[in-house]
């Protein structure tokens, strides 16, 4: 389903072509069986509360594929670029036949700490042009999307 501004995803703005897929016969999906996939100029955006203890950072982990659609190459190769402030980073992904084609990755955020107050921070996943075909079915897909804040690791034992 391509999304529009009348059918979005809560909490999520979106430039471009972007659609919301779900698993069919001829497709898996991993999680609940409902992903995200970005067309050619396609980008999808959170903002998040960073808090502004001095220790706190933030990981992301995400399971990224290529494109779905029957009709894409079969040397199909997509890019998704993630970032917030201060931290980008390119995924490059092959279309693979005959093994798993979902990949998970995570990217350390970075912190936002020694402020007086917490900050917004604008995260922004997009697809990068490639050489992949022009076929909107063939740009990347996004699932399995996880942010977690993470404190100071701590000391145990007497030593």
């Amino acid at each position: 389903m391509l999304l529009t501004e009348t059918n979005s995803i809560p909490g999520w703005t979106f430039e471009g072509t972007v659609r919301y897929v779900m698993a069919g016969p001829n497709m898996s999906l991993p999680g609940n069986g409902h992903a995200i996939q970005l067309g050619p100029h396609g980008k999808i955006s959170q903002t998040f509360r960073a808090t502004k203890e001095d220790y706190d950072y933030y990981v992301l982990t995400i399971t990224l594929a290529p494109g779905l659609g029957q009709n894409c190459s079969i040397s199909t190769t997509v890019a998704v670029n993630i970032s917030v402030p201060g931290v980008s980073r390119l995924f490059t992904l092959e279309k693979r036949y005959g093994t798993e084609t979902w990949e998970s990755h995570s990217l350390h955020l970075g912190g936002w700490g020694g402020r007086d107050d917490d900050e917004l921070v604008n995260l922004v996943i997009r697809s990068q042009p490639t050489d992949w075909d022009s076929d909107n079915a063939c740009g990347p897909v996004v699932d399995t999307f996880l942010l977690k804040r993470l404190g100071m690791p701590g000391s145990y034992g007497g030593t």
